[in-house]
């Protein structure tokens, strides 16, 4: 099995959230959806890690500006989901 790296770039108020808010929140987003019988049986056996603050984009999570929002990793781990 091979594994790769996803990024995601968001932009958001930082009056509301925070980079590791919004990971958290998308942790659990994906959790709900990955619970749902056979979502991504078309894909394969996946097997998908938690959502990370990129610490190089640190400087970039601290401004509110479009282009700039927080980066999120999308991280494959084999066993992030099984009880």
């Amino acid at each position: 099995m091979k594994s790769c790296t996803l990024t995601l770039h968001i932009s958001y108020d930082p009056q509301v959230t925070d980079p590791e808010s919004l990971a958290s929140a998308f942790d659990t987003l994906s959790e709900t959806a990955l619970s749902t019988p056979g979502i991504l049986e078309e894909y394969g056996d996946l097997a998908i890690g938690e959502f990370l603050v990129a610490p190089d984009d640190s400087e970039e999570c601290d401004g509110p500006s479009e282009d700039s929002g927080s980066a999120s990793d999308f991280y494959n781990a084999n066993d992030l989901y099984d009880e």
